[in-house]
């Protein structure tokens, strides 16, 4: 299996979130599982290389990679902090 590179990965999703399309400037995005397969010139996409490239995504340029079956996307993770919070009293 060849060695990924991840930050170049990284680099492609994030000039995806800084290039204009879909009648967007820039933000968040999704596309097919194919197509990320393509990103990362690899013909199948495990959990743990998922996981590694998540983590480089977020830590590295504050973005968070989402699966959502047969799609992923991605968002800005200042997006995520402004959501509600669960209330302790909800527990």
């Amino acid at each position: 299996m060849k060695q990924l590179d991840l930050e170049q990965i990284c680099m492609k999703l994030k000039g995806l979130f800084a290039t204009a399309f879909g009648g967007k400037n820039h933000g968040r995005y999704s596309m097919t599982y194919a197509n990320f397969l393509k990103i990362c010139n690899i013909k199948r996409l495990n959990e743990g290389t998922l996981y590694n490239i998540a983590d480089v995504l977020f830590e590295e340029e504050n973005l968070i990679l989402i699966y959502l079956g047969d799609r992923l996307a991605v968002i800005e993770a200042s997006t995520a902090y402004g959501w509600r919070a669960v209330p302790k009293s909800m527990l």
